[in-house]
């Protein structure tokens, strides 16, 4: 009798699968922002920096039926990029000042990590509408060098927020999707990620092309971070 109570609840319907997914994405991205310590540090104006590659990847689980989708999954992704500029002013950044005239070397790194609790509904059999609670951390470094002197500044906070997608499909195998999150940090700051795409689906994988923003901003006293990054990105999943 237990085994047969056992067998019972461990039996799934026909239609609820359990599994584990991953994505890797590469958003090629106009990077604009500062870093204002004492002074103003800009990307673009004063480090030379406007591009950037940002690779990221995102691994879960997930729980699938008919009607509703469960998902819980990491992400992280990096943006990572240099430049060297002659500067226009004089910069004081961390303490030290940087002459005008001078050529400086210019490096900022952003780093993302997320925890993601996610689901969404069909309602009907062409739309489905879902909500992600994210929970973030963001670490953001901005290094100002010359030949004889160097700097650096970092920042970042610890956020939580909500976000909403929607994803239609009016052919079989094919797909649109967007979605559109905001978060608020512990330490008065703010993050918005926006993303629109198309895509396929071939078995247990789909290829995505979309455009994405992303972007930051840090209005506590101090080392106060502000980037924002858009562009287009590409996208592979993987379900299994």
């Amino acid at each position: 009798m237990t085994l047969l109570m056992l067998a019972a609840l461990l039996q799934q319907p026909p239609d609820e699968s359990w599994g584990f997914r991953s994505r890797a994405e590469y958003l090629f991205a106009d990077l604009g922002g500062t870093m204002e310590d004492d002074d103003s540090a800009s990307f673009q104006h004063d480090l030379d920096i406007g591009r950037v590659g940002v690779p990221g990847i995102a691994i879960g689980g997930y729980r699938r039926t008919a009607d509703l989708n469960v998902a819980v999954d990491f992400v992280y992704w990096t943006a990572r990029a240099s430049g060297e500029a002659t500067l226009d002013a004089a910069l004081f950044f961390d303490g030290t000042l940087f002459p005008a005239g001078a050529a400086v070397d210019g490096e900022v790194r952003i780093d993302y990590w997320a925890l993601e609790i996610g689901g969404d509904i069909a309602v009907d059999p062409c739309f489905r509408f879902g909500a992600i609670l994210p929970l973030q951390l963001i670490r953001a470094s901005v290094d100002v060098e010359t030949a004889s002197l160097g700097e650096r500044s970092t920042d970042g906070d610890l956020l939580y927020g909500i976000g909403l997608y929607a994803q239609a499909r009016p052919i079989e195998r094919l797909f649109a999707s967007a979605s559109a999150m905001l978060t608020t940090g512990l330490l008065d700051s703010f993050y918005t990620d926006v993303s629109l795409s198309v895509g396929a689906e071939f078995g247990p994988a789909r290829v995505e092309l979309g455009w994405r923003y992303r972007a930051f901003e840090d209005a506590e006293t101090g080392d106060d971070l502000r980037f924002r990054m858009h562009g287009l990105f590409v996208a592979l999943s993987v379900s299994f």
